[in-house]
């Protein structure tokens, strides 16, 4: 172990140690036990004929503010108060963060492992099975002889910012995945208007894009835009809305990405992002979050001066989030959503 904990002094990305790790299990006889200094562990989650395996990963916290560790996509203040409250309340990190790399060599070394009799394995509420054992100390070096690759955040940026501010002295908690092995879902925005003020935003947001009437949605499913695309749907009126011919931003860049218009789109509709009327927007991501908005318009009780809607996003390119990452080009907040995630009180570490 002591030529591993040299070699990550050294690299560019450098996992932390995790002296105090806990995993426990659901298992009649919970068990749990404390890594070794560096000491690496494997997740593995398992959906039918589906496998993902990550590292599970210390980052200082200091790699969560120089640019080792990068974002795709910007926080909401109010969501990191919370997150930070959460945290000091706890005293421990129990809901890792999920990062993603470049896949080669090091994840085809933890692909071909195969789990000992003693890991800890527990079922997630989504029927996805979890898996958490420790690598052996050669194991743990010839992966990092490999080589990891530099580490973008695919969930969980309130916690890294909160993480990052100074909030205990452990490292942050995370599990490393090779990109290529998410799943990205779209997050939608579910909306309480203005019922007033609806037709004047409405004329206010078709003089910046292309908005198109539809046919009434039957909202008997949800509908799906198309790439460059959002689609408004309130109980009555659906609309497209696409960024106009000649999109550009600051008249050199690439066209409007879909995120961006969805954000503009707000911006007339609700407020921009810090003007917002408290529960003006509500998200809903992951495989079942667009049923769960549909469900939500059809049923939603309308009210003298509120109307319910739902802004639906397409899924966009992996790329895309890449790409947005190396830039530096942040998402707004609540873009994305990936799975598999990490489960909640699998893995935890104590902040201090």
């Amino acid at each position: 172990m002591k030529q591993l904990r040299e070699s990550v002094r050294s690299g560019p990305f450098q996992p932390a140690p995790l002296p105090q790790l806990q995993l426990t299990g659901t298992t009649t006889a919970p068990s749990a036990f404390t890594a070794p200094p560096s000491g690496w562990h494997a997740y593995r989650i398992t959906n039918g004929a589906h496998t993902v395996t990550g590292l599970i990963v210390g980052v200082p916290a200091n790699d969560c503010r120089n640019g080792v560790l990068l974002r795709h996509e910007k926080t909401l203040p109010a969501v990191s108060a919370s997150r930070g409250h959460d945290l000091a309340r706890r005293k421990t990190q129990d809901e890792p963060v999920a990062l993603a790399g470049a896949s080669g060599a090091w994840s085809e070394r933890l692909d071909s492992l195969t789990p000992p009799r003693e890991a800890v394995a527990t079922a997630g509420p989504d029927e996805r099975k979890h898996l958490v054992w420790p690598l052996a100390s050669s194991i743990a070096e010839s992966i990092w002889e490999t080589g990891l690759p530099q580490p973008w955040i695919a969930d969980g940026h309130h916690r890294v910012e909160v993480i990052s501010s100074g909030l205990g002295t452990a490292p942050l908690l995370a599990v490393l995945f090779p990109s290529s092995s998410l799943q990205m879902e779209a997050v939608h925005r579910g909306l309480c208007l203005d019922k007033h003020a609806f037709a004047q935003n409405l004329s206010s947001l078709e003089k910046t894009v292309a908005v198109q009437a539809l046919a009434p949605a039957s909202l008997a499913s949800p509908p799906s835009p198309q790439p460059n695309e959002v689609i408004l749907c309130l109980h009555d009126h659906t609309y497209s809305i696409r960024p106009p011919q000649s999109s550009t931003r600051n008249g050199t860049s690439p066209p409007l990405r879909t995120v961006d218009l969805a954000e503009l789109a707000l911006s007339h509709l609700v407020g921009t992002a810090n003007h917002r009327p408290n529960g003006a927007v509500s998200y809903f991501g992951g495989d079942k979050g667009a049923a769960t908005l549909v469900d939500q318009i059809r049923t939603g009780k309308p009210a003298e001066t509120d109307l319910h809607a739902g802004l639906f996003l397409p899924t966009g390119p992996l790329t895309e989030v890449e790409q947005a990452a190396l830039s530096q080009e942040l998402f707004p907040a609540k873009s994305t959503w990936f799975l598999p995630k990490p489960l909640a009180g699998l893995v935890s570490l104590p902040l201090s």
